[in-house]
């Protein structure tokens, strides 16, 4: 079936990750014939880009506005192609549909009014899974082609229907100066009665287009056995084209109704779960493919709070918040150590895609910043994933970059070690995910630990060392 919906991507030049990963889940309906995608990424060099994309905005009947901060800041996005879509909106052209990519107020912006996707209007960077909410976006996509395949399905019965009721009318009006031209008035009221209006619809063509010629002698007889007879005829046809009308929606509107549960034996589901199951121990996470342990923390201080003396009995202060030290000459990291396994019996092996870090959180730093230096545990770094951090907002991605890719054979472990540092000072609170292949398209396992790094200069840094079994600020 030739693709007859066109889907216009109007998103920031930030956001390019997540524009790719919303038309990676598109393209099926691209496959499938359904629609044409457009982003201003698919302009040849040499062709005038803003009058093509204003010709692509007037034909689109959808347009997707990837809502996020850099969207609300790009004046173009924001003050143009929004402003534009938003135009043709109101007037029926076109469908518009913000898609929540990261966390921003926007329910007072122009299009605050309109419902947005994914489900509940969730950032898309706040998932868990980032699979499962490009997935719902889709899903949402497809209900809206569906609706306007609908409505070229049915709208021309429609019409038909309309014109076949003026053509009725006609005929009526037709009939009306026939029965008045001969003098034919009680008759003609008495057609008018509920009982016999439909006599009117049965006249023949030829009396309606000949009354001035017809004979003086022609008379009208009151059994109307013609009339009936094609009266029966014309009330079969409109059983017929009703049934038929109520078959179109009642299969346009199949796709809309849940499912019922199966119960037997022979039912399957089309789609394997990749959802996450509960951790079977603390830092563990796994799906039906990987597990996912964290093992522990390689940093060089640990924050804590409050007098250092209460620590100078043999307690030893929390080590929930790690600490880096930003010095000139020096390379220091947060390391998270993790331990990786397939859990495949058999078949092809597991690769470790990427590994990225979901900012969730960017509170203030501390003043001044208490820390406690102890030893560093040897670190593993046969697989490091570095990442450095230098001033992303919360809600994006910090993309690990792996010096070596991870490769799992079926049921073999494997240790990984990510390596964050800062090229500015921060406090910072992510998330670790994993995006691996088997077959077939990626998945993503996410930790449930918060992890949590601060990152300081000499200038707030006060650092204590255990000495002697008391904590004492370092000289």
């Amino acid at each position: 079936m030739e693709a007859t919906i066109e889907i216009f991507l109007c998103y920031a030049r930030e956001d390019e990750e997540y524009r790719q990963r919303l038309e990676k889940q598109l393209s099926i309906f691209q496959r499938e014939g359904l629609v044409r995608l457009w982003h201003d990424g698919n302009i040849s060099p040499g062709e005038e880009w803003e009058q093509i994309i204003h010709t692509h905005l007037n034909t689109a009947q959808i347009v997707l506005l990837l809502i996020s901060p850099d969207f609300i800041a790009s004046k173009y996005c924001y003050s143009v192609e929004m402003k534009k879509a938003l135009e043709r909106h109101e007037q029926g052209e076109t469908r518009v549909i913000p898609v929540i990519a990261r966390p921003i107020h926007w329910d007072k912006t122009p299009f605050g009014k309109l419902q947005a996707l994914p489900k509940n209007a969730k950032p898309i960077a706040l998932w868990r899974h980032r699979d499962e909410a490009f997935f719902d976006v889709a899903e949402g996509i497809r209900r809206v082609i569906e609706e306007r395949e609908t409505q070229l399905t049915v709208s021309p019965l429609f019409d038909q229907q309309q014109e076949n009721s003026e053509k009725k009318q006609q005929n009526v009006d037709a009939l009306e100066q026939v029965f008045l031209s001969r003098g034919l008035v009680a008759e003609y009221k008495t057609s008018q009665e509920p009982t016999n209006l439909t006599l009117l619809e049965s006249v023949p063509q030829s009396l309606l287009h000949s009354r001035s010629k017809a004979p003086k002698d022609e008379k009208y007889h009151s059994d109307g056995n013609i009339y009936k007879r094609n009266h029966r005829n014309r009330r079969k046809m409109r059983l017929l084209v009703s049934i038929v009308v109520l078959l179109v929606l009642a299969f346009s509107l199949v796709p809309f109704l849940s499912s019922p549960a199966c119960s037997f034996a022979f039912c399957h589901s089309s789609q394997q779960s990749t959802k996450q199951s509960s951790p079977q121990n603390a830092g563990e996470v796994s799906d039906s493919n990987l597990s996912a342990m964290f093992l522990r923390v390689d940093s060089p201080s640990f924050v804590f709070s409050g007098d250092p003396s209460r620590y100078s009995s043999g307690g030893a202060p929390p080590t929930d918040i790690g600490a880096v030290l930003l010095a000139k000459n020096t390379t220091s990291y947060y390391t998270i150590i993790l331990s990786l396994r397939n859990l495949q019996q058999a078949g092809n092996d597991m690769f470790i895609d990427y590994v990225t870090l979901d900012l969730l959180q960017i509170p203030p730093i501390f003043r001044p910043l208490t820390v406690w230096t102890h030893s560093i545990a040897t670190t593993d770094t046969s697989h490091p994933y570095p990442a450095t951090y230098k001033g992303q907002n919360p809600g994006q991605l910090l993309y690990c970059g792996p010096s070596q890719n991870v490769s799992l054979a079926p049921e073999e472990p494997d240790q990984l070690d990510i390596q964050v540092h800062s090229a500015v000072s921060a406090y910072l609170r992510f998330k670790v995910e994993i995006t691996y292949q088997i077959t077939g398209a990626p998945q993503t396992l996410t930790l449930p630990r918060i992890f949590q790094v601060i990152f300081s200069d000499t200038s707030n840094w006060q650092e204590y060392i255990l000495q002697y079994g008391s904590l004492v600020k370092k000289t």
